[in-house]
């Protein structure tokens, strides 16, 4: 009877996880400081103490929480006519590709030609478009912002434009700086700036 009872708590999830927060809560109340828990540690069994190290590495950081949900970002917003002029800006462009009857020079022009991106052009960057996002509502962009009183700033100046956007800020977004006249392009130093089209509003989180 004890054996099954054994295999039945194995199998069950709910029943394991009530022993992970039981022996948690043990954990946790465990002498910390003064002469007691000092004696107590040395008494401790080597299994009680490798089950304190294994609990406490898998618990979370609280320092990091904050930061789950928020990751920074460089924000710019623009004045378009439309979503689909929007879209070119902010995205690279592509032409055709030739047909198979081309020639490999003509083939070779054209990998030359492609893609073409007005908005990495202007800001002078290399960046990958996995970490470029346009938005064309302002809410969608506060709702990213971890400090309320920089969503406040970029509500209130959201008028001006019609769309936004969002560049991440690691350094596989911007992965190179254009303007580098040296053989050393990466990692890059310089902060994004407004362009004729764009107007830079700060990097956030």
């Amino acid at each position: 009877m004890a054996a099954t009872a054994g295999r039945q708590r194995r199998n069950n999830p709910s029943a394991l996880n009530e022993i992970s927060q039981r022996l948690i809560g043990l954990w946790r109340m465990r002498p910390r400081d003064g002469p007691s828990a000092s004696s107590g540690e040395q008494s401790r069994p080597w299994f009680c103490k490798t089950i304190d190290v294994s609990i406490e590495a898998s618990l979370p950081d609280p320092s990091l929480a904050m930061h789950d949900n928020y990751h920074p970002f460089h924000l710019f917003g623009a004045t378009f006519a439309s979503d689909e002029e929007a879209k070119r800006y902010a995205f690279e462009q592509w032409e055709p590709e030739p047909s198979d009857s081309a020639t490999d020079a003509e083939y070779s022009a054209w990998e030359d030609r492609n893609p073409t991106w007005q908005l990495a052009e202007e800001l002078e960057f290399y960046i990958d478009s996995d970490f470029v996002e346009l938005l064309d509502r302002v809410a969608d962009v506060i709702t990213q912002i971890r400090r309320p009183h920089d969503a406040a700033r970029v509500s209130s100046e959201s008028n001006a434009f019609t769309h936004f956007i969002i560049i991440m800020a690691n350094p596989d977004a911007i992965w190179a700086d254009r303007r580098s006249t040296s053989a050393q392009v990466k990692p890059v130093v310089r902060s994004p700036e407004s362009t004729a089209t764009v107007t830079y509003l700060g990097r956030f989180n």
